[in-house]
């Protein structure tokens, strides 16, 4: 039993030591397909940048939320669906967030300081 320990011992040190040059050796071999692949683009005539669109996200944090010990307690399960416009603060909110809520209630909706 004890040479099949030993066998055991010498296959598992001799994985951990080729798993990292093995890694190592396909990451070589990827950046040199991604160094030809951009030598190979920079000959065609380059294709103007797009413009980055502005990306909309809910802005609840930057209003006034209820936090416990600094750390802002609100519900963001709903902030990654479309966005919208308050038509009275002007920032932007997810469905969740967009009614107005002035009393503090944790039932979605926020603060608008230009309350009508």
């Amino acid at each position: 039993m004890v040479a099949v320990e030993i066998v055991v011992a010498l296959i598992g040190g001799g994985v951990s030591i080729v798993t990292p040059l093995l890694g190592y050796y396909i990451y070589k071999w990827k950046t040199q397909i991604d160094d030809n692949k951009t030598t190979s683009e920079s000959d065609e005539e380059p294709e103007p940048e797009p413009k980055p669109s502005e990306e909309k996200y809910c802005q609840i944090l930057e209003t006034q939320v209820a936090r416990v010990v600094g750390i802002p307690f609100i519900n963001n399960n709903r902030c990654h669906e479309t966005k919208s416009q308050c038509p009275n603060c002007k920032k932007n909110f997810c469905p969740f967030h967009k009614p107005r809520n002035n009393n503090g209630d944790p039932n979605g909706g926020h603060i608008c300081p230009n309350n009508p």
